[in-house]
């Protein structure tokens, strides 16, 4: 199984507290991304 497909078991369950502690977990490794210093040049 997937990832997508375990969150969308999971939302369909109505499991809010396990999509917003994965959103979180996603959301973090978003944020901490190196972004190079001349990105949006």
């Amino acid at each position: 199984m997937d990832i997508l497909e375990l969150l969308r078991k999971r939302g369909m369950e109505g499991d809010m507290d396990f999509l917003r502690e994965a959103m979180q977990v996603v959301v973090e490794g978003v944020i901490a991304c190196p972004v190079p210093r001349h990105a949006g040049r």
